[in-house]
C-alpha cells in the first residue's frame, strides 16, 4: 500500500503555464492599437503611422494614419480578439501580439504593407517586409515621406 502511494508521488504533476492575455471585441484606434475592455492594446514589434497623420507621395497629401487604420480594421472584421501580452510600454499600453478568427494581426498588417517592424522591440517580424516592400504597397510606396515614431 505504502509502495503504491509513493509511486503516485513519483508521477510528474503537469500544469498548464497560461500566458496573460486580452480577450474581447475591439475597437480600432490607428494602425497598430485597438481598444479592448478597458485595455488599450498596441500590436507588438510594430510601427505605424497614428490615426491622423499624413505623408506625402510625390507632392500629394496622403492620409496614411487613416490607411492604416482602415487596414488592421479589415484585418479584425467582426472577429473578437485574442491576444498575448508581452508587457508594456512608455505610453502605458498593453504590448501584444493578437489574433482575430485565427489571422495573425501584427503579420498582417506588415504584410499589409501599412505597419512596419519595429526591429528595436523584435526582429520577429522584419521577415514580413518582404513582399510589401517588393511590391511598392502602403508605407512601402515609392517616394512616400513618413516618419514613424
Amino acid at each position: 500500500m505504502i509502495a503504491k502511494f509513493l509511486a503516485t508521488l513519483a508521477i510528474p504533476l503537469v500544469v498548464p503555464v497560461m500566458q496573460a492575455g486580452v480577450v474581447g471585441p475591439a475597437e480600432v484606434l490607428d494602425g497598430i492599437t485597438m481598444q479592448v475592455g478597458k485595455s488599450v492594446v498596441r500590436l507588438y514589434g510594430l510601427k505605424a503611422p497614428s490615426a491622423d497623420q499624413t505623408c506625402r507621395l510625390e507632392g500629394e497629401v496622403i492620409p496614411c494614419g487613416e490607411e492604416a487604420k482602415a487596414a488592421l480594421e479589415n484585418l479584425l472584421g467582426d472577429s473578437e480578439v485574442k491576444c498575448t501580452t508581452k508587457g508594456t510600454d512608455n505610453k502605458k499600453r498593453t504590448l501584444a501580439t493578437c489574433k482575430a478568427d485565427g489571422i495573425d494581426l501584427n503579420k498582417g498588417m506588415v504584410e499589409s504593407g501599412w505597419a512596419k517592424a519595429d526591429t528595436h522591440e523584435t526582429k520577429m517580424f522584419a521577415d514580413y517586409e518582404a513582399k510589401p516592400k517588393a511590391a511598392g504597397i502602403g508605407l512601402w510606396q515609392n517616394n512616400l515621406m513618413v516618419r514613424l515614431h
